[in-house]
């Protein structure tokens, strides 16, 4: 069975957590403040808590559910070889200015891959909203479903 290990546990976080665990996935959700703090979260999902290192260590794939301005400290060496998706956006007035990116001249996606050159990096889950991940999910065989963008350029994990 595959382990996803969440670091973030806001709203994305959570949304996907719980979707996660209604997959069959054993979960593993953590944030910047002690573990302890997501008790009542993690029990209404049912995932396991744990700090940032321990749901690296925990999942075979690693989602980050920070806030963009948070990206540098994502700690390259323990997520090395490791698939991580990367669900973040960025938002000038809660992450502050990046010129190069309000410039145009890179992409989140580049920053967080250029911080992260030993994982495999997917963008995932940045193009719905929070209250729509769970609202709007629905089983392969049902109509209407939508569809979300996931982009990563290593052809292991685009298989």
């Amino acid at each position: 069975m595959k382990k996803i290990g969440i670091i973030g546990a806001g709203f994305v976080g959570q949304a996907c957590a719980t979707l996660f665990m209604q997959a069959g996935y054993q979960v593993m959700l953590s944030n910047s403040r002690d573990k302890n703090t997501l008790f009542s979260v993690a029990r209404g999902i049912g995932c396991e808590i744990g700090s940032q290192q321990e749901a690296i260590e925990f999942g075979d794939i690693i989602m980050a559910a920070i806030p963009f301005i948070n990206y540098p400290q994502l700690p390259t060496e323990l997520l090395a070889n490791k698939i991580v998706l990367d669900t973040m956006n960025y938002y000038p007035k809660r992450d502050g200015q990046f010129q190069q990116l309000d410039n145009y001249e890179t992409t989140t996606s580049e920053l967080v891959a250029k911080h992260l050159n030993k994982s495999k990096l997917i963008k995932v889950f940045n193009a719905i909203l929070a209250k729509d991940i769970v609202k709007d999910a629905k089983p392969n065989d049902k109509l209407n479903r939508r569809a979300i963008p996931v982009a990563g350029d290593d052809l292991l994990t685009n298989k």
